[in-house]
């Protein structure tokens, strides 16, 4: 009987997964925040850890261009299992996560008094205070979306997968080839 492996994306997404549920469940303090420097350190090791895989089962280093795909491709494939959760975990595990974040960002944008924003934002020079409170709760319910957030998240994880997806596969030929 053939054994089966499990990819290195999904084996890391399981665990950056399990890692976010334990800490939502035992109530850490900053836990998405948490999540997220876990993300950053993730991504590094499926690029990493793929990467001496690689190596290791061709016996060869590939170009860069071979490189730098299958590294994106590795990344790709966690940062969409990763996506797909906290999807599943704002919608349906902890919906008040963005709901009190929401609450939090208008709280504090209305604690400032309305004449100091008027004096140092030339938007609301001429507008009432009305105004500035209905802006304010409109721009932190924008932001405090779902899609909204999940879009960011997955753009800055994109991004740092592709800068480390350059700089893992220089970094392997010039020092790690090389000792």
């Amino acid at each position: 009987m053939e054994k089966r492996r499990v990819s290195i994306p999904v084996s890391l997404a399981a665990i950056w997964i399990l890692l976010l549920l334990v800490m939502n469940s035992l109530k850490v303090p900053h836990h998405f925040r948490i999540g997220i420097y876990l993300n950053l350190f993730f991504i590094l090791g499926v690029i990493i850890i793929g990467l001496y895989v690689q190596v290791k089962k061709d016996k060869e280093f590939h170009p860069f261009v071979i490189n730098f795909k299958n590294s994106l491709k590795n990344a790709g494939k966690y940062i969409l299992i990763v996506v797909v959760f906290l999807f599943c975990y704002l919608k349906f595990i902890n919906p008040q996560f963005l709901k009190n974040h929401v609450k939090a960002a208008i709280e504090q944008a209305l604690s400032v008094p309305f004449e100091t924003i008027q004096e140092n934002n030339a938007f609301f020079t001429d507008k009432t205070e009305e105004d500035y409170i209905e802006q304010a709760t409109q721009s932190s319910e924008i932001m405090g979306d779902t899609t909204t957030v999940l879009s960011f998240y997955f753009l800055g994880m994109f991004l740092i997968s592709v800068m480390y997806s350059i700089i893992v596969p220089l970094f392997y030929k010039k020092i790690v080839l090389r000792l």
